[in-house]
């Protein structure tokens, strides 16, 4: 079998769904899939046979206010070209775009030439209400959804939009989420305190963590803040800690904003930013850990969220990001309101002053992956796409 993989732009940055594109490639290429991969930038991925293309385009999810619809039109054009020189000199069987909006779309030109069956994953913020996305987005995903083989939402609240968005049948469209490396994201392979020695971080703190990757508005990393203020104060073992960046990968903008909320200033020194980091870096940040936040405002995906509860870390969740983790049970996270002041505040005082109830949601963390580890690991998920692949095939 051989399968193209169109991520978005920008392959080489360490976000969700960059990351679980290049984990997918290597990991589909382990199991004898010949991988083929167009990325925007040379990258090195182990088996996978990887075409750089100079996309004329930033990220078209995150700066779109600077891109205008001909340069999306153009940097589809480029894309198809580059499918079409592929499957000339290996005649392809499946083309695989993520993002309904771009790539996606791309990848249903491409099937639309030649007849090679377009698979398309989707991740929320190309689809769900309430995105800060152009309109152009919306025409592009009612425009190619209908036409793929098979549609790949990344949760329940994802697929319920595409539905309503294109009426496609669900029988073409089902939910995968993004997979979880366990060769990594393995709580037995490092401990906290360990962590925290390699980190220069004492055993003595109370370290609250939040895995933003790009730190975009919906992530809300100022109410994080805002809230954690009271316990940075109050507690001199706290330290918030803020893994991520502005999307071009610098800290310029995000960091003097945010600390512009910090009062008196001397708070400053207990909120560390990390910066971007390797995705590689990651289960050592969150073994750290004796919280995780996710705050976010909208219903995409957050990878953060899942590994954190691989490794049976506690995580304190807002109303939207709750939905991706409340299957079968509520016991191994808390949630907070994000309209009720001062309620992740309280949240996280209560774990501050309990250690007991961490490691309660800790080992309820532990129950919650193992009960559902088959839906979130990336082998498993791996076994379930090749499955889906073939089924396609099949249907051709």
């Amino acid at each position: 079998m051989r399968v193209c993989l169109i991520p978005t732009p920008r392959l080489n940055k360490d976000s969700g769904s960059t990351v679980y594109a290049r984990s997918q490639a290597e990991t589909l290429a382990s199991q004898g899939i010949e991988v083929h991969v167009i990325v925007s930038e040379p990258l090195e991925l182990c088996n996978v046979v990887v075409h750089p293309c100079p996309i004329p385009i930033p990220h078209p999810v995150v700066e779109y206010e600077s891109t205008q619809p001909e340069d999306y039109h153009s940097a589809i054009n480029v894309i198809v070209e580059q499918l079409l020189k592929i499957h000339r000199k290996t005649s392809l069987d499946l083309v695989h775009g993520f993002y309904a909006s771009f790539t996606g779309y791309a990848a249903c030109i491409f099937q639309a030439l030649t007849g090679v069956p377009a698979i398309i994953s989707c991740f929320g913020r190309d689809i769900n209400p309430g995105m800060s996305s152009p309109p152009i987005y919306a025409r592009f995903a009612a425009g190619c959804l209908p036409q793929a083989k098979l549609i790949l939402a990344s949760n329940e609240a994802t697929m319920a939009n595409i539905l309503t968005l294109t009426g496609t049948t669900p029988s073409r469209t089902k939910v995968m989420a993004m997979g979880v490396d366990e060769s990594i994201f393995n709580p037995n392979l490092i401990s906290q305190n360990s962590a925290r020695r390699q980190l220069g971080w004492s055993e003595d703190n109370f370290i609250v963590i939040s895995v933003l990757s790009a730190m975009l508005p919906e992530k809300r990393v100022e109410l994080i803040v805002n809230e954690m203020l009271p316990l940075l104060k109050e507690c001199p073992e706290a330290l918030l800690v803020l893994v991520g960046s502005d999307y071009d990968g610098t800290i310029d903008g995000a960091e003097p904003r945010i600390r512009a909320l910090v009062s008196p200033q001397e708070l400053n020194k207990k909120i560390i930013f990390t910066g971007l980091q390797p995705h590689c870096l990651i289960p050592l940040y969150l073994a750290s850990a004796d919280v995780l936040v996710d705050a976010r405002s909208v219903n995409n995906y957050s990878s953060a969220l899942i590994e954190a509860l691989a490794m049976n870390r506690p995580v304190v969740v807002s109303e939207m990001s709750e939905q991706q983790i409340n299957k079968g049970s509520s016991s191994h996270y808390i949630s907070f309101s994000s309209k009720h002041q001062n309620d992740l505040t309280r949240t996280l005082t209560y774990l501050l002053k309990n250690p007991v109830q961490r490691e309660k949601l800790s080992e309820k963390a532990k129950v919650w992956w193992s009960a559902n580890r088959s839906e979130r690991s990336l082998d498993e998920l791996t076994k379930s796409l090749i499955d889906n692949y073939k089924r396609v095939l099949g249907e051709s």
